[in-house]
């Protein structure tokens, strides 16, 4: 009778041991994952350049203070609708409605002091982003791209006056404006700095071949060189967002930066991931772990992106280092291929722009385009710049008295001169019976 009773109690006890046993092991796991030491990647920085941060000399202070100065402009009912006035007339020229004209002309006036700003950071000795963290602040779309706009739509209106040389001065005004964004911080910076470079290069390029003065031209073609010669490495944009990535983890802040509901409520997730990521605590021992597994992984990933990323566009874009499939690593890191396309998009402007002029300057003084593109050396270019979407020659092609000239834009394909440039090609300039077309798309830059 007594070993009848101790048989009986024996599955309950099992049924109540194993579970508890499993949950241990189980909890012993992930307290050991998560107490094994992980060090940082990059070293500490220069306390030389980390004191140039901080100090009130720094550029990036200054431009800060010009968008500051643009908020009450934005903030009222005025800049939506010139905002809209604005894109029209880097699109098409100085308009002829009297009262658009005086709407524009109000607003230069009440953004001078930003653009003087601004102008003011250009001439600084040096621009640094001040803190390399995800937390850190840094320039503004939309007020950046709004000074671009002040600049360009002024330029439309000095040469409707026909001084070409302010106009001029604000187009190159604008891109080294765009390249000091680029020059030093993160990704979002370089992206930031491409949007409002776009905006002066479409503006002058739809421009230029009316300029009659060949010294501002030539000038124009020295700075436009140099800003190319000067732009900083994809390389150091990718590092300074892994060491802003590095500093937000070992402090401790990346639970406040990621969204935790969006990066588990996501589709990239199974549905029993999903599912368990709603129960009261499980969420966070699923970040913890995921952390985990994304240090393991981020180290491989820094080193081939860094070691791939100032390839040119035709060379790393079947080849690009392919994102870890863990969940926070989709989050968390850009794509490389995505960012090197947009780069790519505002370099074949830039370049092509180099060559509209080098063109215009050979029509002033021979009243008539080359035949082939390599005449324009070395009266006009020392070099041929190439196509950074094939590493060869742009497209070009004297017709009738005028020409045609276009990059094969991302596709590599030669499609005859016909955009838009993330799927056709990427035209820098066509006879004007065909219009002017010049849409290059920035792609998205974050992995899916």
């Amino acid at each position: 009778m007594k070993r009848h009773e101790h048989s009986s109690f024996k599955p309950l006890r099992w049924s109540i041991i194993l579970p508890v046993l499993l949950l241990g092991v189980l909890l012993l796991g992930v307290i050991i994952i998560m107490s094994i030491p992980i060090e940082p990647y990059f070293p500490p920085e220069d306390p030389e350049i980390t004191a140039k941060r901080l100090s009130p000399e720094n550029g990036f202070y200054t431009l800060i203070s010009a968008e500051q100065l643009m908020d009450p402009l934005m903030a009222g009912q005025v800049w939506p609708a010139w905002n809209k006035s604005a894109t029209e007339a880097l699109e098409s020229g100085w308009p002829d409605d009297p009262q658009t004209e005086l709407e524009l002309l109000w607003f230069f006036d009440q953004a001078a002091p930003a653009i003087a700003e601004m102008r003011k950071a250009l001439e600084e000795e040096y621009y640094l982003q001040p803190e390399i963290s995800f937390e850190a602040q840094v320039p503004s779309l939309t007020k950046s791209k709004t000074m671009a706009q002040v600049l360009g739509v002024q330029a439309k209106w000095y040469e409707k006056e026909g001084n070409y040389q302010e106009a001029m001065r604000n187009y190159l005004d604008i891109l080294r404006f765009g390249n000091l964004i680029r020059s030093d911080g993160f990704l979002v910076n370089e992206m930031i700095g491409i949007a409002v470079e776009e905006i002066g290069l479409e503006a002058a390029q739809n421009a230029l071949l009316d300029y009659p003065d060949p010294d501002i031209l030539r000038e124009a073609l020295d700075v436009i060189q140099q800003l190319e010669e000067h732009t900083s490495p994809l390389s150091k944009t990718f590092e300074y967002d892994f060491r802003g990535l590095e500093k937000t983890i070992f402090s401790g802040m990346l639970n406040h930066t990621v969204d935790l509901h969006a990066l588990y409520g996501s589709r990239g997730l199974n549905l029993f991931d999903r599912t368990v990521a709603w129960i009261p605590g499980v969420r966070d021992v699923m970040f913890r772990i995921d952390v985990v597994r994304f240090m393991r992984n981020r180290v491989d990933f820094y080193e081939e992106t860094l070691k791939s990323a100032d390839e040119p566009y035709y060379i790393i874009k079947n080849t690009s280092p392919t994102v870890p499939s863990d969940p926070l690593s989709r989050v968390v890191f850009p794509s490389l291929t995505r960012s090197k396309l947009s780069i790519s998009d505002v370099q074949a402007l830039e370049r092509g722009l180099m060559i509209l002029i080098a063109l215009r300057l050979h029509h002033i003084e021979h009243s008539t385009y080359p035949a082939d593109v390599y005449d324009l050396m070395p009266d006009y270019l020392d070099v041929i710049p190439m196509d950074p979407f094939t590493g060869k020659e742009f497209h070009y092609e004297k017709v009738g008295d005028d020409f045609l000239l276009y990059s094969l834009s991302n596709n590599g394909i030669d499609d005859g001169g016909v955009g838009p440039s993330f799927t056709g090609d990427l035209i820098i300039y066509m006879p004007s019976e065909n219009g002017i077309e010049t849409s290059p798309q920035i792609a998205p830059i974050f992995a899916d």
